[in-house]
């Protein structure tokens, strides 16, 4: 899984954000317990503008590390990307 996760994270670098949800993907069906692996894989989203997808997965990065702040940040982020700012400002208090 770690290797499928660095993958990813070497894809999103060169801007194959396609290409790196798939090794996110392949990551999370090896090992579906790594909030960073799933922040990652929204901060993709994010990227291709596919909101409801990055706040679902920086959801699930908050059910496995409540704690994760660039998980909230990130799904602020989609929050506002669906025209969502009570809950873009919801997630924002929770790490200030």
């Amino acid at each position: 899984a770690e290797r499928e996760r660095l993958c990813g994270n070497d894809q999103f670098k060169w801007g194959n954000y396609c290409a790196a949800i798939k090794y996110y993907n392949k990551s999370l069906s090896l090992d579906p317990d790594v909030a960073a692996t799933y922040a990652n894989r929204a901060l993709c989203h994010l990227k291709v503008w596919d909101w409801n997808a990055a706040k679902s997965d920086c959801t699930e990065a908050i059910k496995v590390d409540c704690g994760y702040a660039k998980a909230f940040y990130r799904r602020a982020l989609a929050f506002e990307g669906l025209g969502d700012l009570r809950g873009a400002l919801k997630d924002l208090q929770v790490i200030l």
